[in-house]
């Protein structure tokens, strides 16, 4: 269920929610039990035995692995009591634990006997092959996401405003938003005069006065870290939106390159199964409908190819070449 706030008091409550969370008294449990209970099908148990626990930890000893990974004091603060940094235990607090470095952590803190969580939140940590700046930047994003469809934050564009709200310091830098804007906006301007329309534009959405054109922008800067230099965020509410319209596009803008990429969404429809998921455990027995209403987005990642182009990269499956999905952008 929505909340019934205005536009400014949606940005508001964005800006606590990706703040220093751990220290909003009263607050940041009952946000992570929402948050886990959206990201989850169920089945986990909320009582006063819930722990919230850090990752990286509070106090960080000299010469620990966890200071080398931090070595920015101040960026080591700013992530510290961030929602991507906590999760929920059940088990009894082990002080000594604490500092114990990520690999050791992951594996006899923060798994059950049997090697899981009940807690999808936690689950997250379980799948991760490391914790860094990076890594903590990206999950935060996604939580976030999750938090702005579950409470319906519609006036917030988080993907221009991350860079407002995450720390910028480290190895983990996100894509200016006036660079996000421009790029956006000659997307949409060579996609109404290819398809001979004039689209609304809110945030990554935009649509023709009858809604018969839908389209969702999204933009990636070039990551030369990540094994596919691109990636990009799928949410159920991007494709609720493109299943409305006779024509839909799902156009996947890159920073560095003077194109697009137009995929009709039933294009993506053919191959949804077949993407990545996050940030909730894929469950292969599921059906479809209860798979998407776990999993709450997908990941679409774009990788370089022999040619000079870009191919889609599935989760399993063969490599699609986007190129004839290729939207020239204004020279």
């Amino acid at each position: 269920m929505g909340l019934d706030l205005s536009d400014a008091e949606q940005h508001k409550l964005v800006r606590v929610l990706s703040g220093p969370l751990y220290e909003v008294s009263r607050v940041c449990k009952p946000v992570m039990q929402r948050l886990d209970e959206a990201l989850s099908s169920g089945g986990a148990s909320y009582d006063e035995l819930v722990s919230i626990e850090h990752v990286l930890p509070q106090t960080v000893d000299d010469g620990s692995e966890w200071e080398q990974l931090f070595p920015d004091e101040q960026e080591r603060s700013d992530w510290t009591h961030r929602l991507a940094n906590l999760v929920f235990l059940t088990h009894r607090i082990n002080s000594r634990a604490s500092n114990w470095d990520f690999e050791r952590k992951r594996k006899e803190y923060f798994a059950s006997s049997d090697g899981s969580s009940p807690f999808v939140i936690t689950q997250g940590v379980l799948q991760a092959e490391g914790w860094t700046p990076e890594h903590l930047g990206e999950r935060q994003t996604q939580l976030l996401e999750r938090l702005c469809e579950v409470w319906d934050l519609k006036a917030v564009d988080l993907e221009a405003e991350i860079v407002n709200l995450l720390p910028q310091k480290g190895t983990w830098r996100f894509t200016d938003t006036e660079i996000i804007k421009a790029k956006r906006s000659e997307i949409l301007e060579a996609l109404s005069n290819r398809e001979k329309v004039a689209l609304n534009k809110k945030g990554a959405l935009s649509w023709t006065d009858d809604e018969g054109v839908r389209v969702v922008s999204t933009i990636s800067k070039r990551y030369d870290r990540r094994a596919a230099p691109y990636w990009y965020g799928y949410s159920p509410e991007w494709r609720k939106f493109l299943s409305g319209a006779q024509r839909s596009f799902l156009v996947l803008g890159c920073v560095d390159r003077n194109t697009a990429y137009a995929i009709p969404a039933q294009e993506i429809e053919k191959i949804i199964d077949d993407l990545h998921m996050s940030p909730a455990k894929r469950d292969e027995d599921s059906t479809k409908h209860t798979v998407e209403a776990s999993a709450r987005h997908w990941h679409i990642v774009l990788d370089d190819n022999d040619d000079g182009g870009l191919d889609l990269v599935p989760r399993k499956g063969s490599r699609i070449p986007v190129k004839k999905f290729e939207l020239k952008l204004t020279e």
